[in-house]
């Protein structure tokens, strides 16, 4: 199955963007394994839709306001693609603020997000994404 990779990745930052956990849940597998150090211990995963209820309950905790600009797509392979982003937020706790760059390695198939992990430069998710990082 062809997968328009850029329309899942403008999908996925306007779930985000609206905190829509139900758009979420549409284009994840059953068993999502998402990783992320805007939300909890990016070594650890949120796995399944228990897990996304639970990434998505510690976002809404931790930041006031984030939201993701899409500058990038990139695909590492058939199933891996790489997306960069501009992260503007407010913590929710302190009120510091926070403009960075990140990237995100999407894992996919048919459409389905397998895999998503937040990574601190687009470098780095290549790396990882190509099986190096």
């Amino acid at each position: 199955m062809e997968v328009d990779v850029n329309a899942l990745a403008r999908k996925a930052v306007d779930a985000f963007n609206a905190r829509d956990l139900d758009a979420w849940m549409e284009m994840c597998s059953p068993d999502i394994e998402l990783r992320s150090r805007f939300s909890g211990d990016a070594e650890s995963a949120y796995v399944g839709y228990d897990g996304l209820r639970q990434w998505h309950e510690d976002l809404v905790s931790a930041w006031e306001s984030i939201t993701l600009e899409l500058e990038g797509v990139f695909e590492a392979d058939n199933s891996k693609v790489v997306t960069l982003h501009h992260v503007v937020g407010r913590s929710r706790t302190s009120g510091v603020e926070l403009e960075d760059q990140v990237a995100h390695v999407i894992e996919h198939r048919d459409g389905v997000i397998q895999t998503l992990t937040v990574y601190t430069s687009q470098e780095e998710a290549m790396r990882a994404a190509r099986g190096h990082g």
